[in-house]
């Protein structure tokens, strides 16, 4: 099994793909990426058609057992695959 890409392999495509240097394509990525997390947690959701959706969701806290302890409340975000990534992944 081959290892999973990383941000610089994100980065590498970029450039491959829109002919920007290095540098371009890393300040692009990063304020791509930027955005994606500003718009999600700004709005709750950020919709991408075809590509997929990110939610903002909320975990309660959870008062602990006697072998797991509590946990405390927080907001993550949740990946919904869209069209285009369920064809690419058949």
């Amino acid at each position: 099994m081959s290892s999973p890409a990383n941000k610089a392999d994100l980065i590498a495509q970029v450039q491959a793909r829109t002919g920007l240097n290095a540098s371009q394509a890393k300040a692009a990525t990063q304020a791509v990426i930027d955005s994606i997390r500003d718009l999600t947690f700004a709005h709750k959701e950020l919709q991408l058609r075809g590509f997929g959706k990110f939610d903002l969701r909320h975990r309660a806290g959870r008062a602990g057992n006697g072998s797991v302890g509590p946990s405390s409340p927080r907001d993550y975000v949740k990946f919904t695959a869209g069209s285009s990534c369920k064809a690419a992944a058949q």
